[in-house]
């Protein structure tokens, strides 16, 4: 049997209940039974590749979190031949978040049946809870217990998004489970944000035999707490940190320096940062990054940072109410993406005019509106909507793209940086 290589895209969030509503329309029978479809029509006999043109864009809609799951459905039940790839795509993310969930994707990918052991070799994400409610309690629950198991099911996996809110710490046993788990290479943890002395990030950060490439770190936790866990060894090509303000009262810097203290010298250093603190933008990381999230960052601040002559993408939120090209001008000649979150106004037509100007290697330049006035954003949308139009005729090798919400490279969101 042939596995699809793991996606390296961000795969859209696959809801929590779709186990219960339509999972038995999709786990029928044995894929290799073809008394399944007695009676349908035999539908053509198409291409893998055309297969997957057809079907891929209605669970990669863009801009979007949801795939068009009623449509999927209907093309599932064309043939047989249409039927698998469509279980390959929904389940290539899957998500755990009560005990529930956990025994119906058992059952779904019981390794004992070859229907089960094809599902779960599909599954690239998985996103799990660890706790259903925070009880207050330090026992473990049985999500918790499960948690080891349920990596195991999938020898595929890609991607682990653990939500610990509510977990202080894993016992002994657990994490002895874990370090016999299939390797992961991109990890986010989530630690909500009332976990302040959650141990449980660190923990996982020290099982060595998940070669992470790729760590996403969201919530509110102490930071200083890497020093009574140090991390594994790894070669950690992408780091993106908590961007909430409540982590200033700790010590992000030092996080980071034991991160990268465990960095494997032999290999590429890190090269994807997305952070609020400019602190970490030390001279050894800065020649490396390809790309930079800047959260809450004063424009004047920019002509502080390091040399970065390696830099393809930059997404920086504005806090100020003015701002011009200028502050721009000290960034790599190679840049590609620019992404702007403007919290008082949207930049002007001469800003994008001087910016291509000063970088005419820019590709694509994205807009970001994500104030909670949903009467501003639209606003504001419609403000800059006749410049966008009028630029896009006057820079035709230029994208500009107009976001009504999250911003795209958060973690979680789509990885726009895709350089040679």
């Amino acid at each position: 049997m042939v596995v699809r290589p793991a996606l390296k895209v961000r795969l859209d969030v696959l809801p929590p209940y779709y186990m219960e509503r339509y999972g038995h329309k999709l786990l029928m029978l044995d894929p290799v039974i073809p008394s399944l479809f007695h009676g349908q029509r035999v539908a053509p006999d198409l291409n893998e590749d055309i297969l997957n043109m057809i079907l891929e864009p209605l669970y990669f809609k863009p801009n979007t979190h949801t795939p068009d799951y009623a449509s999927l459905l209907k093309y599932a039940r064309v043939s047989r031949v249409w039927r698998l790839p469509v279980q390959r795509l929904l389940f290539q993310h899957v998500t755990i978040q009560t005990f529930r969930h956990y025994e119906a994707i058992f059952v779904a990918c019981n390794p004992c049946t070859t229907q089960g052991r094809f599902l779960a070799d599909c599954v690239r994400i998985l996103n799990y809870q660890l706790k259903e409610t925070d009880d207050g309690t330090s026992s473990p629950t049985l999500l918790e217990l499960r948690f080891p198991h349920a990596l195991k099911l999938f020898p595929f996996l890609y991607e682990l998004r653990v939500n610990c809110a509510g977990a202080k710490r894993l016992n002994d046993q657990i994490m002895k489970e874990l370090r016999k788990t299939p390797p992961i290479l991109a990890l986010r943890i989530d630690s909500g944000s009332q976990n302040v002395d959650s141990v449980v990030p660190f923990q996982l950060l020290q099982i060595e035999n998940w070669p992470l490439e790729h760590l996403a770190v969201i919530g509110i936790f102490d930071m200083e707490a890497i020093a009574k866990y140090p991390p594994a060894r790894r070669n950690l090509y992408e780091l993106r940190l908590a961007s909430d303000p409540k982590n200033g009262q700790y010590s992000t810097p030092k996080f980071v320096k034991a991160i990268m203290a465990a960095h494997c010298e032999s290999k590429p250093a890190l090269q994807v940062l997305h952070t609020r603190d400019l602190d970490i933008i030390t001279p050894e990381v800065a020649p490396y990054l390809r790309s930079l999230l800047l959260a809450d960052c004063h424009p004047g601040l920019l002509s502080t940072l390091p040399k970065l002559p390696m830099l393809r993408e930059l997404i920086v939120t504005l806090t100020a109410s003015s701002f011009s090209a200028r502050h721009f001008t000290t960034l790599s000649p190679f840049i590609q993406h620019v992404g702007l979150t403007a919290i008082h106004v949207p930049p002007n037509r001469q800003f994008f005019v001087d910016l291509l100007h000063d970088h005419p290697g820019l590709r694509v330049i994205s807009l970001y509106f994500t104030s909670d006035n949903p009467q501003w954003r639209t606003l504001a949308m419609q403000r800059v909507q006749p410049d966008i139009k009028s630029l896009q005729k006057q820079f035709v090798e230029v994208k500009f793209r107009i976001y009504d919400g999250p911003v795209a490279s958060l973690a979680a969101q789509v990885r726009l940086t895709a350089v040679p």
